[in-house]
């Protein structure tokens, strides 16, 4: 696998996919990014002065309501928490942030992976209200005794940064493990987390490992796994949790 190729490809190819127009003060810039209704994700940046500023004019939060999302205060408190991980906020119902001029590539890319990550909320309107399925994998860590850094920024070869759900430390036994949850595995989710570890395993150990802890309460979509294989990622569903040789990838 030549690595450098696929990310120069991959970087080509979001190049190539992005769109923008002027609106008003803004320029309304078109992702190859699909949120849960299968739309082009579409932000909005304007300039004043050094700074720049980001908005999704409210289609974030307004998709998942849509779609049937009931947004309990504690349901609010976590997009809020998830939006907080890649220097975002939520300001009424519009996920915004701001950048420097120079900043303005790394916050772009933290934006985008700001509104998949809210939008990952989407299966909420289609499963237990009682909890969240970052709360489950919590409580199963706890139960098992598992440890492992949370919400952990690091940067890729490229240069950019991107947030890991947890970092697990090399020990005697396991290598640097990286792990991501997904509660939508779309193929569109998926690949966002495969090249995200692309870019970042170049500049990571050796024989750092990635893992992927999927819902698969749903159907996942066909090839959704395969891909994930193809890449030497390790796939946990989350209906197979209690298999010894699962949770051995967790443990040291």
């Amino acid at each position: 696998m030549d690595i450098h190729m696929l990310m120069d490809e991959y970087f080509e190819w979001i190049k190539k996919e992005t769109s923008f127009a002027k609106m008003g003060e803004y320029y309304e810039i078109t992702t190859p990014f699909l949120d849960p209704v299968n739309d082009c994700i579409q932000i909005y940046i304007k300039q004043d002065g050094d700074t720049i500023y980001f908005s999704d004019d409210g289609m974030t939060i307004g998709n998942l309501e849509s779609e049937g999302v009931n947004l309990s205060s504690k349901r609010k408190q976590l997009i809020s928490s998830i939006a907080m991980q890649y220097n975002s906020r939520v300001v009424g119902r519009e996920l915004v942030a701001k950048s420097s001029l120079k900043e303005f590539p790394q916050q772009k890319l933290f934006f985008v992976q700001a509104i998949l990550r809210i939008s990952d909320m989407y299966m909420l309107s289609q499963n237990k209200v009682a909890s969240f399925f970052f709360d489950d994998v919590l409580k199963y860590f706890d139960e098992n005794e598992i440890y492992a850094s949370q919400n952990v920024a690091l940067s890729g070869k490229s240069g950019y940064k991107y947030v890991y759900d947890f970092l697990f430390s090399p020990t005697k036994y396991r290598p640097e493990r990286l792990c991501n949850i997904i509660n939508n595995p779309t193929k569109s989710n998926v690949n966002n987390a495969l090249f995200s570890w692309l870019d970042t395993k170049d500049a990571r150990r050796q024989n750092s490992e990635f893992i992927l802890i999927v819902n698969d309460e749903k159907k996942i979509q066909s090839g959704v796994i395969e891909a994930a294989h193809n890449y030497d990622v390790k796939t946990i569903k989350w209906s197979e949790r209690e298999n010894p040789e699962i949770k051995q990838l967790l443990t040291a």
